[in-house]
């Protein structure tokens, strides 16, 4: 049905998104900025309705389009803070989980153990005297290593390394030419996201090691694949929601956890060799910071989110239920009644059709029922669970076992 409108699906989609975020950027660049937007946008429309009366998808022009609305919505905001935060102070210009991770590292370097030290005497004491992060280390160890090459420059240089790398695999991993354009705009377009990629949250390392993982399996990588699995469930926490789905990908034709374990082991080996020394090195404090604080059951523990954020957590607060953001309350009996249930469910569905998008669809689903039930569901949450459920609609099925070589 959607051949027959006299526009494509994906320059709408592209039109839309701009238009969502212009007002922000035009701010943050110049409202010289918002006309060689509004013009790219559509003129992206203008070459979609030509080369479709012409029987073409047109595709080389689109993307150069694309790749240039890319370039002044993300790299060209990302550029102007980082010149900034350099000619100003290091706790200005950018998110807290930039500065955290790079005096993470420093301490790392110095010998002294990230999930341990507090950050109290760094910049991120500047940035917010109140910050709760200056207790605790939330990120999970790859996320370091990201750091490293940059620490000391501004590691929203390799974030967007990372997104750079991505523009092509998204392309390429789309069922044809149109889905991957659309696949590349909703991921680097999408006003959710991009803001938070802009100023230095940490999405991008989860994203990119799916993505790698999606494009190795494709070329016969398999055990390629499942190291960047490994290393996608060493840098954040929600990634590892997505590992029974995984897992489930090598049941065609029967099968068994274990047997899925043995072929998939890299993926672990991987995350063992990240994640354990830290584990080693103190328990207590891994515990205290990757997990402890984000449920708010330690002393300076994450806030319950209300107001800016998108879940559960803002009824809790708008109805009383606890006496402050601080307090604590039992979320994780809301994310286990609800997600369990669901990803059982989903899971159920994979079995009877083991496809890359059945796979996505669960992961996506589960995710944004126990993301839902947290302390704090923010908007790139909701920005990465979007881009789970572009990944299910528009990557091509090249092997029907969704995660293992074609």
């Amino acid at each position: 049905m959607l051949e027959t409108f006299p526009v494509g699906v994906d320059a709408l989609v592209i039109v839309l998104l701009l238009v969502a975020r212009m007002p922000w950027l035009g701010e943050s660049l110049g409202w010289s900025v918002a006309p060689a937007l509004a013009a790219m946008a559509f003129l992206y429309v203008g070459v979609d309705v030509l080369e479709r009366g012409r029987g073409s998808d047109g595709r080389r022009l689109k993307l150069a389009l694309l790749v240039a609305m890319i370039g002044l919505y993300v790299v060209a905001p990302s550029v102007q803070l980082i010149i900034l935060r350099h000619a100003s102070k290091p706790w200005a210009y950018v998110h807290d989980n930039v500065i955290q991770t790079e005096e993470a590292m420093k301490f790392l370097l110095r010998g002294q153990n990230p999930y341990a030290a507090s950050y109290v005497d760094t910049p991120l004491y500047r940035w917010d005297p109140q910050n709760p992060a200056l207790y605790h280390y939330l990120n999970l160890p790859f996320q370091l290593l990201v750091a490293l090459p940059v620490y000391w420059l501004d590691l929203r240089v390799a974030y967007l390394a990372m997104f750079a790398s991505m523009l092509p695999l998204m392309f390429r991993l789309g069922k044809d030419a149109t889905s991957g354009l659309l696949l590349m705009a909703v991921f680097a377009l999408n006003p959710l996201f991009t803001r938070g990629q802009v100023e230095g949250r940490n999405d991008i390392v989860v994203m990119w090691t799916l993505a790698m993982a999606l494009w190795l399996a494709d070329r016969g990588r398999a055990r390629a694949s499942a190291v960047f699995v490994g290393l996608m469930c060493a840098s954040k926490h929600t990634a590892w929601l997505f590992v029974p789905f995984y897992l489930q990908s090598f049941f065609e034709g029967g099968g068994s956890w274990r047997a899925a374990l043995r072929k998939t082991w890299p993926a672990w080996a991987t995350a063992a060799a990240l994640m354990l020394p830290f584990i080693l090195w103190s328990p207590i404090a891994f515990y205290r910071s990757v997990l402890g604080y984000p449920m708010g059951t330690v002393e300076h523990g994450y806030p319950i989110r209300g107001e800016g954020a998108y879940g559960f957590a803002t009824w809790v607060l708008a109805w009383h239920w606890v006496p402050n953001d601080q307090a604590r309350f039992p979320f994780i009996l809301f994310q286990a009644g609800f997600g369990i249930p669901v990803m059982l469910l989903c899971l159920r569905w994979q079995r009877r059709e083991n496809t890359r998008r059945v796979m996505f669809a669960g992961y996506a689903i589960t995710l944004f029922c126990f993301q839902f039930f947290t302390r704090y569901f923010n908007q790139n949450h909701l920005a990465f669970i979007i881009f789970i459920l572009a990944l299910g609609t528009l990557v091509s099925e090249r092997a029907r076992v969704t995660m293992t070589a074609a």
